[in-house]
């Protein structure tokens, strides 16, 4: 995707492979391929909705909001990087997302839409690292979700969250004590020991944004 550079409303900075609204540096259209600039500060309405080949995409930390149906029906989505800029999500953000399975959202967001993760069947892991849970809508996500899914909170929130709708639907609900990690260095890997969420030990340069693993035996979020 590429804006010619003539436009005054619109470009396509630095070959990101989307349109961005130049004036409210809102991303408005993206595609497979789209790389987010970190100069840009929302995603827009629909932005990414229907693209069935996306598969993962990471947005940077220059980015407050998610608009509505941002990312809805994206169903070969199983990897999204939720950054701790992020402040709001629209509603249906990320709903009917066949195969994303697990999500982080970050302790930097205070407001949460309706239907946010709604028929995204796949999602066996929620991170939400919010120390005062947000009130959401009982649809936030699907039935399912609440009775097959685990909901990690951070420590010594578990009470608050047994006590707010609709984050006390879910059956299995666990603290946790999450650090973030901006970067593992090469120079580091030999001094770390790494396993996925399923107990298979990796090597660290294969970890992804947006993603937990155990690293030396602490959980943690990679940044």
């Amino acid at each position: 995707m590429k804006v010619e550079s003539g436009n005054t409303k619109y470009d396509s900075r630095d070959g990101c492979n989307a349109i961005i609204l130049k004036e409210e540096n809102t991303l408005v259209s993206g595609c497979k391929n789209t790389i987010i600039p970190n100069t840009v500060t929302s995603i827009g309405e629909d932005a990414f909705a229907g693209i069935e080949t996306l598969t993962a995409i990471e947005i940077p930390n220059s980015v407050t909001s998610i608009g509505r149906y941002a990312f809805v029906d994206c169903q070969g989505l199983t990897s999204i990087t939720l950054p701790n800029s992020l402040t709001s999500i629209g509603e249906l953000a990320l709903s009917y997302c066949d195969n994303l399975s697990s999500v982080v959202i970050p302790g930097s967001v205070t407001q949460l839409g309706k239907w946010v993760f709604y028929n995204s069947p796949a999602l066996k892991e929620i991170h939400c690292q919010i120390q005062e849970p947000i009130e959401v809508h009982n649809q936030f996500f699907s039935t399912n979700t609440y009775s097959e899914a685990t909901l990690y909170v951070p420590t010594g929130t578990k009470e608050k969250y047994q006590s707010t709708a609709s984050w006390n639907l879910f059956t299995n609900i666990v603290e946790e004590e999450v650090t973030a990690v901006d970067r593992i260095l090469l120079g580091q890997q030999g001094s770390i020991t790494v396993y996925d969420t399923k107990g298979r030990k990796i090597n660290p340069s294969q970890m992804r944004k947006g993603h937990v693993y155990i690293v030396n035996g602490k959980k943690t979020v990679v940044r």
